[in-house]
Formats: structure tokens, sequence, C-alpha cells
């Protein structure tokens, strides 16, 4: 669905933003080590290119900015695959929200997927990750129960979760429906899941750096704010664009789904004229 250039910009775009994050950073928190690190490299990078014999100089330059390059797009390449990962569940939470407020996906199953009925009830079954997954009161009513059956793994639910994901992209490619809003949608939630996955790489990196440092936390409560906000940007970000794109999903499921509600759209239509 998505060209190989595009793959690549996403990339270089996310590794380029993670750079760009790291030197505000640096430069704000702890301006001395960015100045020593920058000429501590220029000198290395000035010092290994002087040494190399004249005529050998264009070649090692030019694989210099190609290893540059080719690390910004390896960043970038990282924090999708972290993304992908960590936010699975979260995801899957987003899209069984988006399943229960759609009243005709349960009659979509039933008629177009039957083999995916055991993933939509599993998925529908998913606890809001915000409350925890497991509560005491539940404990409890566990052990009250004598034909007690053990709920899926976490790993299962979101194995299911990705396969009812992916069979309702199928379905909408192969209903004929034009899918650029589609594969935009997924270019940009895909971008905003490893940018809010580098946000919260941002985030966690003042707490530790103030433990490698020795500063006191009470005195900076403030800038422990402030560290926190990348955090809860980049979980907002990443959330309400798969949100965006769930709903773009469903709306093309739904619009190619003419069989079932043809009928319908007709009985309605004689039912008017009469």
């Amino acid at each position: 669905m998505l060209g190989t250039g595009a793959r690549y910009a996403e990339y270089g775009i996310t590794g380029g933003f993670f750079l760009f994050t790291q030197a505000l950073f640096l430069g704000l928190a702890y301006p001395d080590v960015l100045l020593s690190a920058t000429r501590s490299f220029g000198h290395l990078l000035s010092a290994s290119v002087d040494e190399t014999p004249e005529a050998a100089r264009p070649a090692i330059q030019s694989l210099l900015v190609a290893l540059t390059l080719l690390s910004v797009f390896v960043i970038g390449l990282v924090f999708e695959i972290i993304g992908s990962v960590f936010t699975v569940f979260y995801e899957a939470h987003v899209f069984r929200k988006r399943l229960v407020m759609t009243q005709w996906f349960a009659k979509f199953v039933e008629a177009e997927l039957p083999d995916y009925a055991e993933d939509y009830r599993i998925l529908l079954e998913l606890e809001n990750p915000w409350t925890g997954s497991f509560t005491w009161a539940q404990f409890r009513g566990y052990g009250k129960r004598k034909n007690w059956i053990p709920r899926p793994s976490s790993f299962e639910v979101q194995q299911r979760f990705r396969r009812l994901e992916s069979v309702l992209l199928a379905k909408v490619l192969t209903s004929g429906a034009k899918t650029e809003m589609l594969v935009e949608q997924i270019s940009i939630s895909r971008m905003s899941r490893a940018i809010g996955t580098a946000l919260v790489v941002v985030g966690f990196e003042w707490p530790f750096a103030e433990i490698l440092t020795g500063h006191v936390f009470s005195d900076q409560i403030s800038l422990w704010i402030i560290a926190a906000a990348p955090t809860v940007c980049g979980i907002l970000i990443t959330l309400g664009a798969y949100s965006r794109f769930v709903n773009v999903l469903l709306s093309l499921v739904y619009a190619g789904w003419k069989p079932p509600t043809a009928p319908v759209a007709e009985s309605r239509r004689e039912q008017g004229e009469s």
C-alpha cells in the first residue's frame, strides 16, 4: 500500500525529529556537555579525514554522509518497531472502543467474517488498560466460581486484535473502494506512533539524567513536571492518530458492505413509495 520511498521518508522524519529533540534537550539542560561532545566529535572527524590520502577523501566523505543518513533512517525504524510492540495493547483498547460504538459490526462479522467471530468476542472482553486488567473484586469472584475458565493472555489478545485489523484492511482492499484516504491515515498513524515513542523516550531521559548527575529531586519538582509533558503528549498523539485511522477503516468497511445493506435500502425505498 505504501511505497518504499514513503517508508524511508517516515523513518527519516522520525529519526530527524528524535535527533533534534536530543540536541534541544542537551542544549537546554546540559549545554556544556553538548558543546564538549560536539567539539570532541569535530576534532575526531577532522583528524580522521586529514590522515586519509588525498585521493580517498571524496570517497570517505561520501561514506560518512551515507552512514549519517543511514543512522537517521535506522533510528526511525527502531522507534517504529518499539512503538508497534509497546503500544499494541492500548491500540487494541481504542479499536475495541470503536467496535463497541459501531452497532452494525456484530452483524458484519456474523455475515462476512464467521471465522473471526472468536477474535471479535475476545476483543470485546478486553479490559481497560487505564484502570487495570485485574482487581481485587475480580479475584474474590474467581475464588467462588467452580467452573472458572481463565482469560486469554495479553499476547493472545494482541494477536487476535492484529488479525482482525488485518482482515478488515483486506476487506477494504478487495471491495474496490478508493484507498487513498486509508493509505494516508496508515502513514500518519505509523509515523505518529514512532514520534510518540520518541517523545516518551525523551520524557524518561530527564529522570535518568538527574539520577546520574546526583541532583535532589525535591528541588526540581517543576522540571519533573516539564519532563513528564513529552510522555503525555507522545501517548495522546499516538492514540489520537490511531483512533482516526480506525474511524476511516470502519467507514470504508461499511461502505463496501453492499450485499447486506442493499436489500434493506431497497425495502425502505419501496415502503417510502407506497
